[in-house]
């Protein structure tokens, strides 16, 4: 869908126009982003609008003074229509053209605190330079009548779902997840879509909507087993980022699933280390990770892999407490507001940034130099483990972390006989 942002500058009034070319495009203060705004009110990762379902969305990225459609706050993906205005608690206000005209217009006055969207009223007919008229009711429709027809309408409609109650076919169980495809709009089942609470007073790891986005990728085969391990990895990424909506190539699924059958074959060690972690693990992990602004899935997972790449027998706490220095270091060069910057963090642990720079950081400035790929694109293990930035080791290491993730999740799905990690 052609989209194109009119970046309006209120303290100059100059204006410029950036299209939008990928599917997930990124708007904030450093120049990795697609659209970088130098601007201190915006946070490194403030943005991101993303194609979904044929439809246009804006969501915050966990942004510090968060983002506004039409004066409005981004509270989870919101969808744009032509003429809506972004801002981002700066001096720049971005409005949305749609040339298609495939959604409505918008209107929008600088410095206005609403918009008013150009619909016309119910039951209202206009013809150009002619008022509206005036509709009157026959006089036979009075009020018996009305209600005589409204009962006959009842009764029919109550009959007909009863009918397609009995021919339908049996309800599929609560626990088979629903995958959407790309060319549905909407899931079979609406109600059986399990709805994040952000509200939670916990940080529990909860298994992502299965509710399959364009933006997203689905695994290829079926399985109820690859079906599982996807729901559970995506969730893995929720956790360790602010990214409510994150990418997961199919080919990567098949490579986890390959993980976590090693775990299911009997793995005792990770049974006693996710044991060390629900028993005493949390309680001292949890005050150090909130010091070092981490979240405490990353700290716990990336721990775990690190052991279990390493091949030795090691006190888990010891070692997430060990690796906070480097994950702090590396949190500020790469970020975690979306999921693919927290798995960048994970593969780059081993290499600590000197100062505010890392090697692969520079990589990835030069790769994006390319406009035939979106810096989002760009910015994933994925991406740059095919492309040869990224050692085999390092991509190696992140995917023993989204099994682990995965495997944390119900453990004894997955032939770990422990309990579930609950942050």
């Amino acid at each position: 869908m052609e989209l194109t942002l009119t970046i309006y500058d209120v303290a100059t009034g100059e204006e410029e126009r950036v299209s939008v070319d990928s599917r997930r495009f990124t708007i904030g203060r450093l120049p990795e982003n697609d659209l970088m705004i130098d601007d201190t009110n915006l946070s490194r990762r403030h943005a991101i609008i993303e194609t979904v379902d044929e439809s246009l969305t804006v969501s915050d990225c966990g942004s510090q003074n968060g983002t506004f459609v039409n004066g409005r706050p981004v509270v989870g993906a919101v969808r744009l229509r032509d003429g809506d205005v972004l801002t981002f608690g700066g001096t720049k206000e971005i409005t949305v053209e749609m040339p298609d005209g495939s959604i409505s217009k918008t209107s929008y006055t600088r410095g206005a605190p609403a918009p008013v969207t150009q619909t016309p009223p119910k039951n209202s007919m206009q013809v150009a330079g002619k008022p509206a008229p005036v509709l009157v009711a026959p006089s036979w429709l009075n009020a018996p009548v009305v209600a005589a027809a409204a009962a006959v309408l009842i009764l029919l409609g109550a009959g007909l779902l009863l009918a397609l109650n009995r021919g339908s076919a049996p309800s599929r169980k609560s626990s088979e997840p629903i995958v959407v495809s790309q060319n549905s709009p909407v899931p079979a089942n609406p109600d059986d879509i399990v709805k994040s609470d952000d509200n939670a007073a916990d940080s529990t790891v909860k298994p992502q909507d299965d509710v399959v986005a364009d933006s997203v990728t689905k695994p290829n085969d079926d399985s109820d087993e690859l079906r599982i391990i996807y729901k559970h990895a995506r969730a893995v990424m929720s956790s360790i980022s602010d990214d409510r909506s994150p990418v997961l190539p199919s080919e990567v699924i098949s490579q986890i699933n390959v993980k976590v059958k090693q775990y299911a074959a009997g793995s005792s060690t990770l049974r006693e280390e996710l044991r060390t972690i629900n028993q005493r693990g949390l309680g001292q992990l949890t005050p150090a990770a909130k010091a070092n602004d981490l979240k405490l899935p990353l700290l716990v997972f990336a721990a775990l892999a690190k052991i279990h790449q390493d091949g030795l027998r090691r006190d888990p706490i010891a070692v997430a407490q060990d690796l906070l220095p480097a994950l702090r270091r590396l949190k500020i060069v790469f970020g975690t507001e979306l999921a693919n910057d927290s798995l960048l963090v994970v593969a780059t642990l081993d290499q600590p940034p000197n100062g505010n720079f890392h090697p692969l950081q520079l990589a990835i400035n030069k790769l994006a130099k390319d406009p035939r790929e979106s810096v989002a694109s760009i910015r994933t293990v994925w991406y740059l483990h095919e492309h040869q930035k990224l050692s085999s080791d390092a991509y190696d290491r992140v995917l023993e972390f989204l099994a682990i993730g995965v495997v944390a999740q119900d453990p004894r799905h997955f032939g770990v006989d422990a309990e579930p990690l609950t942050f």
